[in-house]
């Protein structure tokens, strides 16, 4: 785990849990929230594909017993480790609560031992997607979204099928923040808003593919609508994309395109073109066109809202362009 980058606030230990302060306030990495909990699964730095350490759980169980062991002998190991085991993984505590890296400086008095592996520089910088996502949000809003993986076992914590942080959080910084304040305002936990907004943690709504559209959508909104408003108003803007894509994209060659990540319109606008569309080089005044016809869409829609009930209709009739 490495703490993540641009950001101003320096990482300490408190008790074997990194955190970061800010100002007035505490916040913690996704990795090791808490003396409970913690994260192994970007361990060990050389893994298979799709690795998921539920499909190991009792042989696991054995090879982190064995290296905090054999880590607390008088001679601990100090080899570069080969293959798809690292003998610097284990349980942190006793108990076997918290499994994680025996050679990170939170484990060590702020020593960084990590290199002794081979992947010093590797395991330092290590930090997923949804982890960067967690890092940026404020400490209220991480202890609001933690809710939702309370009392997963670390096994469970670190699997990317099980923890449903790690599909939620990709919603992005915006989005989460919207619906955490909603949720502030309402007196609900984490748990009670999915509830109502099943799309967020919907498998099969991709929230890197649909997170643009979400925060077009809830630009300038005084709060999200209930959830089948938000969907449907999701899927026409959607729709309506499709459409302006399909009508008016001259395709991914000559000399104006550009990689859709490059063009500089924003990560998650770049997302929804490559997910969504599938479409990974375009020119950009085609990208600023897109862009725009999303925004006029997301406009009129919210703008369609039924005055006083908070919920948002849908305009009836074509989703091509001229709608």
């Amino acid at each position: 785990m490495g703490p993540p980058r641009g950001n101003s606030a320096e990482p300490v230990c408190r008790t074997g849990v990194e955190v970061m302060t800010t100002g007035q306030d505490v916040k913690v990495f996704l990795c090791a929230p808490d003396s409970e909990r913690s994260c192994f699964g970007c361990c060990p730095p050389i893994r298979p594909a799709h690795y998921d350490p539920l499909d190991w759980v009792g042989s696991l169980k054995r090879e982190f017993r064995d290296n905090r062991r054999a880590f607390r002998q008088p001679s601990p190991p100090g080899r570069p480790i080969v293959g798809f085991s690292c003998w610097a993984l284990g349980y942190l505590d006793a108990q076997g609560r918290r499994i994680g890296c025996l050679l990170h400086p939170c484990q060590n008095g702020g020593r960084d031992l990590r290199d002794r592996v081979g992947y010093g520089s590797k395991c330092a910088r290590e930090q997923c997607l949804a982890s960067r996502v967690f890092s940026s949000l404020k400490a209220g809003e991480q202890r609001f979204w933690l809710e939702l993986a309370h009392g997963l076992n670390a096994f469970y914590y670190s699997s990317r099928r099980a923890n449903p942080l790690f599909h939620v959080l990709l919603w992005g910084k915006r989005v989460l923040g919207a619906f955490s304040s909603l949720a502030a305002s309402r007196g609900w936990s984490a748990t009670e808003l999915v509830w109502r907004y099943p799309f967020l943690v919907d498998p099969k709504r991709a929230p890197r593919a649909w997170r643009y559209l979400a925060q077009m959508l809830l630009e300038s909104a005084p709060a999200p609508p209930p959830n089948e408003g938000l969907e449907g108003a999701l899927n026409h803007l959607a729709q309506g994309a499709e459409a302006f894509f399909r009508e008016r994209f001259p395709g991914q060659g000559g000399a104006e395109a550009v990689f859709v990540h490059q063009a500089g319109l924003g990560q998650s606008l770049a997302d929804f073109v490559r997910l969504h569309l599938g479409c990974h080089r375009a020119p950009l005044p085609f990208l600023r066109d897109l862009q725009d016809h999303v925004r006029w869409r997301a406009q009129r829609l919210r703008g369609a809202a039924s005055p006083g009930s908070g919920r948002w209709m849908a305009r009836q009739g074509s989703h091509g362009t001229d709608g």
